[in-house]
């Protein structure tokens, strides 16, 4: 039984795994978030050319290795330095964490 239900889980876990749009670049192309603001739950992220990032979240950015880095140092609760994949098409940005996790943010 034990082992019937570890192969049940790892399924189930399987098939929640988000997949990108079908309409995203195969390759990162996080220099299309340069200008743009990210639309955050928290407020919005404005992505300046000068690598700082203003708006309700603040801090500073780069690309490293085809990786969009961020330093958030307001608010604390996102306060930090991240670098995830990033496919921009349009209005929207699929993120990718090193954990694997993915998720898409709207842009304007």
């Amino acid at each position: 039984m034990k082992p019937f239900f570890l192969f049940a889980a790892t399924v189930v876990l399987s098939a929640c795994q988000i997949s990108a749009p079908e309409d995203l670049p195969k390759t990162n192309n996080p220099d299309a978030l340069i200008g743009r603001t990210i639309l955050h739950e928290d407020g919005n992220l404005a992505v300046n050319p000068d690598g700082s990032i203003g708006g309700d979240l603040t801090g500073t950015w780069e690309i490293k290795n085809t990786r969009w880095c961020r330093t958030i140092a307001t608010p604390e609760k996102y306060a930090g330095t991240e670098c995830r994949d990033v496919h921009v098409s349009g209005n929207s940005a699929f993120f990718t964490r090193d954990n694997g996790v993915s998720y898409t943010m709207k842009l304007k």
